[in-house]
Order: structure tokens, then C-alpha cells, then sequence
């Protein structure tokens, strides 16, 4: 027996990697203490009343020894069936947690490349609280 799964009325039909700016500094991981600084940006594009770019850019960072800066964009385009849909509210309430998966996997493999164990972002919690 096979079960449904109610879509919704907006859907991520493709993703793109605008940019990857990473750079590795000198020097080695001298203590357990490293803090990760995120700064997640998130804006859209409207190309029609049902197509629209969600617009996802992260810079990483570490403190306080400079260990790596990695800047990530992505584009993801999406697509709706409901013309008066708000797609700035959704853009903003739940683009990053759209797009923070693709971000993941990204900044995992860069910094695995550059010789640190792997970097696991969190998962996010968007949406109602």
C-alpha cells in the first residue's frame, strides 16, 4: 500500500552554485576551542507571478585563530501553481531552510579538502516555533 504525500503549493525545481570563495590560512587547529561564525543572507527574484529565484548566500568564518573563510552563493529556482501566493514572505520565512542543505554539504567537503575533519552545519529549525 503506497501513501500520498501532499506537495506544496511552491516547489524548489532546481539549484545552482553561483559562487564558492574558500580560502584555507596557516597553521594548524592549536585547541578544541574553535568558534564557527555563520552569516546566512537570503533574498529572492521574481521572474512572474508563479517563478522566482531564492537568492542564498553564507559566509563562514572561525575565531579566534583564523583557520578557514568560506563564502557560498546559490540560487534556487522555484516555481508555483498559485498566482497571488506570497513569495517574499515565503522567500524570507523559509528560503534559508530550503537552501541550508545544499550549503551543508558544500562547506562539509570544502573543509574535509582542506585537511580538517569534516564541518557538519547544523540543521535549522524555519518555520513556526
Amino acid at each position: 500500500m503506497s501513501k500520498e504525500f501532499p506537495s506544496h503549493p511552491i516547489q524548489l525545481i532546481e539549484v545552482n552554485t553561483k559562487k564558492i570563495d574558500a580560502e584555507k590560512f596557516e597553521g594548524e587547529i592549536k585547541n578544541d576551542k574553535i568558534n564557527i561564525n555563520f552569516e546566512p543572507d537570503i533574498s529572492y527574484e521574481s521572474i512572474d507571478n508563479q517563478n522566482f529565484y531564492i537568492n542564498f548566500k553564507v559566509k563562514i568564518t572561525t575565531e579566534p585563530q583564523e583557520l578557514f573563510r568560506i563564502i557560498i552563493e546559490l540560487t534556487g529556482k522555484c516555481l508555483t501553481e498559485e498566482e497571488d501566493y506570497n513569495i517574499e514572505k515565503f522567500a524570507q520565512d523559509y528560503g534559508t531552510g530550503i537552501m541550508w542543505p545544499y550549503a551543508r554539504e558544500l562547506v562539509s567537503n570544502i573543509t574535509q579538502r582542506f585537511g580538517f575533519p569534516a564541518l557538519v552545519l547544523p540543521t535549522l529549525r524555519v518555520g513556526k516555533k
